[in-house]
């Protein structure tokens, strides 16, 4: 809850009454700010005119009475919460920038401020700020108290200090000698164009002040800087970790990519050549488990195919001896093609004949899955190898 006392005119009048230069009184308030503080009012008619000026908001004021001083936080009862909260504690700042208090007040009325009220405060007596006297009595050095008073036990009249100071006239001898003529004082010599006046407390709190703002400033743009070089700095090095990674990551599937091609062209090449010589000797070209969904059924069987000559052969099991399917493949296919997303199942393909056999079977269309994506490649090379596709 900080606030801002930056108002040159606060120290111009508090100045004058610390000086005493005709002020005697000033008002600051917040001017509808929340925490900017600067001078409403000032004067010269003491606390009555000062009360005059209260208005029903914080305001915090500063008072001469005599040669003593008083600071003043007024908060009116019409005043929120939170807004007492924050004038207790700005209060506390402004006392430290007005610094010659010799008491201070919290007052939420104008009554408050009463003259016997900020007397007792300041521990002033008297109507007019000045200890109660007696009359004066002209008295002699050679007379002496009247024994009434010495019975009594009550001394002589009391008298200030200026009183002790100057006789009465009855104590002055007209032989004295004449006071010496008064002189005209001195001229000061006029300062040199490079001398310089001493700064006042004031002044000189002030520049201390300033310097020390100043100072945390010129901190705090540095710390700024710092942190941000940082930031960037974290920024750059997050930039590079990133990329580097995405291009590790780059260059691994580059290279796993072309390992898995020149595995796959071994492989058919492998296979290419398995085909060829297994055509030439009338052998079993391919043979395996795979799904398979067509032929008039709507459900998927496990079965194990093998593929000799131009024709795949479809079996119940390994050991049967003759098959529950042929379909030839001579000629016959009209398309294989990849129905992962048809059916929802990894690994599947769709084998499209043409024959009359496929008609009578109930449909020219098989649907097969293999249980490995390396399976399915294979079964459909081997397929389109057979079939000319």
């Amino acid at each position: 809850m900080s606030c801002d006392l930056s108002d040159p005119n606060i120290l111009v009048a508090y100045n004058e009454i610390i000086n005493f230069e005709g002020t005697n009184w000033l008002i600051l308030g917040y001017n509808d700010t929340r925490d900017v503080i600067s001078l409403y009012s000032k004067g010269s008619g003491g606390l009555s005119e000062m009360r005059d000026n209260l208005r029903e908001e914080v305001l915090y004021g500063f008072a001469r009475l005599e040669e003593r001083y008083v600071l003043i936080t007024y908060v009116s009862e019409q005043v929120s919460g939170v807004r007492r909260a924050r004038a207790l504690v700005h209060g506390r700042a402004v006392g430290a920038l007005l610094k010659a208090q010799n008491a201070s007040i919290t007052a939420s009325n104008p009554n408050d401020l009463s003259d016997v009220n900020i007397r007792t405060r300041l521990k002033l007596s008297g109507e007019n700020g000045s200890a109660p006297t007696t009359p004066i009595t002209p008295t002699h050095p050679d007379r002496p108290d009247s024994p009434a008073s010495a019975r009594r036990g009550r001394p002589a009249s009391p008298s200030s200090s200026a009183d002790r100071r100057t006789p009465s006239l009855s104590s002055i001898s007209y032989d004295a000698p004449a006071p010496p003529a008064p002189t005209s004082p001195l001229p000061s010599p006029p300062l040199s164009a490079s001398s310089k006046p001493p700064l006042s407390r004031d002044d000189a709190e002030r520049k201390a002040r300033k310097e020390e703002n100043d100072r945390v400033a010129r901190e705090e743009a540095e710390k700024r800087s710092r942190e941000e070089a940082e930031r960037r700095q974290a920024e750059a090095a997050d930039r590079q970790r990133v990329e580097q990674q995405a291009l590790e990551s780059k260059l691994r599937d580059e290279a796993e990519r072309r390992a898995k091609d020149e595995s796959e062209k071994a492989q058919r090449e492998t296979l290419k050549k398995q085909f060829v010589d297994a055509d030439k000797l009338g052998q079993t070209l391919l043979s395996g488990y795979m799904s398979v969904q067509g032929g008039g059924s709507p459900f998927w069987k496990r079965r194990y195919f093998s593929i000799r000559g131009k024709t795949l052969y479809l079996y119940r099991d390994v050991l049967d001896k003759n098959p529950i399917t042929s379909l030839d493949l001579a000629g016959t296919v009209r398309g294989i093609e990849n129905v992962q997303p048809e059916v929802l199942i990894p690994n599947s393909f769709r084998l499209d004949l043409s024959t009359p056999q496929a008609a009578v079977d109930g449909g020219g269309s098989y649907y097969f899955f293999c249980d490995t994506h390396q399976e399915g490649q294979t079964i459909v090379a081997a397929l389109s190898k057979v079939s000319g596709r």
